[in-house]
């Protein structure tokens, strides 16, 4: 969980149990690989991908960074270049 500050364009302090906002959060990560979020898999609490080596298939974990439920950033456990399998 990431603590976020919400500031608004109201000039008076104003309280309300009912008030219903809608915000966009923004992320940035540098040095990562981007893979298919749909061929990262999940095993327990670790997650991995297959990767394609030498027409061998390799079960790889990984660990994630941001994502927009298209794309997974990958902090660590594949490099740029390494062929990642989709489905398996």
């Amino acid at each position: 969980m990431v603590p976020v500050t919400v500031t608004t364009a109201l000039t008076k302090p104003y309280r309300s149990e009912n008030i219903l906002a809608y915000v966009r959060i923004i992320g940035e990560q540098r040095n990562v690989v981007m893979i298919p979020s749909q061929a990262l898999h999940t095993e327990g609490v670790s997650q991995y991908v297959y990767i394609l080596d030498s027409n061998n298939v390799e079960k790889r974990y990984v660990d994630t960074g941001l994502n927009n439920k298209q794309h997974t950033a990958i902090t660590s456990g594949i490099l740029e270049g390494e062929l990642v399998i989709m489905n398996i």
